[in-house]
């Protein structure tokens, strides 16, 4: 698990092989490599071996078969990856495949010095406190520059960035910021263990000579805010404007985060907790929130009713003007929800009463019915105006409803209009309803300059999408 999560933050695409015998693989992976003219692939075999506690060399005898292995799974590359290092004989052996094989073949020893390394590398940090949280505690300061006056660290269980107002040197804030850490772990005692605070950054005011901390709580969405209440005391030590501590004043901003844990992409200390502020952190500036009542703290990430729903309802009201059409019922997008229906799957009242329909979680669908077939042949000019693309996507269908005793009622030009973006382009609910919204402008936009064109002409001209 720790040599796939390396590979990934690689760039490399990684599989699995499966409990069981591997016949000599643990992973596989894909390297991609973009040439001049074209983008080249190598397929890569993964072996792992573990003899830390034994402290033995990986032998010659404890991997076998290279080439076989390799050439029966379509691959050109064996990486053998230990936490302590290779014999004198196999390493000997490496060297032999790669001067004499032929087809491109290459091997390569990831060794207990070289995985160390990586998991030193500052865009690996999160990954050596995930394995290895005891070490990464004990470790000491991890500093890299990230540009004058702006640093990424790794100390105490924390990553984060420190940045300075004025000066380019980070030696005098060290001691000051070993006692706030100490501080913070102090105050936080009593949290339950699925309630953390993490530090994001520090800015340091070297002009006025105080501190300004970023800190976000995190809270798993399962416990309600009953059970939110319950713990009040407790946040109540870590919720403090500003504090002296041992003569050096800090400064606290602190933002609630509801998380889901059950996320494969869940992490304490994901990039999406600190990318957005980077500019608050390298200015001192307070990121938008409630630095004191912590528990009535606005989520950042959470969308209000008016932010999800208006811009469809925009949307709605806008081909209502039309006469050549009615607004049978509407339905927006209900994405917010899924993971409420996740926790939820199976019972069949939470469905009823929050009205979830399945098939429209990323979807905002509209019903229109139109008179007549000249209505409908209106409509299809007002739709053809829409913009489609990868991105942007719509449908409209017609629906033709059956009858037991006369059979389908062909006169009836009913249509669904489903409304989406590609959900593969976002990484979370907020990202695709941002991108959702923007979409569903884009549409409002066309209609209501088709609308201008209709009641001037009584008509809405073809446009060419060529």
């Amino acid at each position: 698990m720790l040599v796939r999560e390396l590979l990934i933050r690689r760039g490399l695409e990684v599989y699995w092989t499966g409990k069981g015998p591997d016949g000599g693989k643990d992973l596989v992976c894909i390297e991609r490599v973009k040439g001049n003219f074209k983008t080249f692939e190598k397929r890569w075999i993964v072996q792992c071996k573990h003899n830390a506690h034994a402290k033995k060399a990986v032998s010659e005898k404890a991997v076998t078969n290279i080439i076989d292995i390799c050439t029966s799974n379509s691959a050109t590359g064996y990486l053998l990856a230990c936490t302590t290092y290779v014999s004198s004989t196999l390493a000997e052996r490496f060297r032999e495949i790669d001067v004499n094989v032929q087809n491109n073949f290459s091997t390569a020893i990831w060794d207990c010095t070289t995985i160390e390394m990586e998991l030193l590398k500052p865009q690996n940090w999160d990954i050596a406190m995930t394995f290895f949280p005891q070490s990464v505690l004990n470790s000491g300061w991890q500093i890299s520059t990230m540009k004058p006056g702006m640093w990424f660290v790794s100390y105490g269980g924390y990553v984060f960035y420190l940045c300075e107002r004025i000066a380019n040197n980070y030696n005098h804030s060290i001691e000051d910021i070993e006692k706030c850490i100490k501080h913070i772990n102090k105050k936080s005692e009593g949290l339950p263990d699925n309630v953390k605070y993490r530090l994001r950054a520090i800015y340091f005011d070297d002009k006025n000579m105080n501190y300004l901390v970023y800190l976000d709580l995190l809270i798993p969405e399962d416990i309600s805010d009953e059970g939110t209440k319950k713990i009040q005391n407790v946040l109540s030590k870590v919720a403090w404007c500003g504090e002296s501590i041992e003569g050096t004043w800090f400064d606290f901003d602190i933002r609630k985060i509801r998380y889901n844990g059950f996320s494969d992409r869940f992490d304490f200390d994901n990039q999406e907790y600190y990318q957005p502020y980077l500019s608050n952190f390298s200015t001192g500036s307070e990121r938008k929130t409630d630095r004191v009542k912590i528990v009535n703290t606005e989520d950042q990430y959470i969308l209000t009713e008016d932010d999800i729903n208006k811009d469809f309802n925009n949307l709605v009201e806008g081909l209502k003007t039309f006469d050549f059409l009615t607004v049978l019922n509407s339905g927006n997008a209900t994405l917010e929800k899924v993971n409420v229906f996740q926790q939820e799957a199976g019972n069949e009242s939470y469905i009823k009463n929050e009205d979830i329909s399945i098939g429209s979680f990323f979807n905002a669908v509209i019903r229109i019915q139109c008179d007549k077939k000249a209505d409908s042949e209106m409509l299809y000019k007002l739709v053809e105006r829409f913009p489609l693309s990868a991105m942007n996507i719509f449908h409209l269908t017609r629906d033709y409803l059956f009858d037991p005793v006369s059979g389908i009622e062909r006169d009836d030009y009913v249509y669904n209009l489903s409304l989406s973006v590609n959900e593969a382009m976002y990484s979370n609910k907020q990202q695709y309803r941002k991108a959702l919204n923007q979409f569903l402008r884009e549409l409002l936009e066309v209609v209501e300059k088709a609308y201008a064109e209709y009641s001037e002409k009584g008509d809405i001209p073809f446009v060419s999408h060529m």
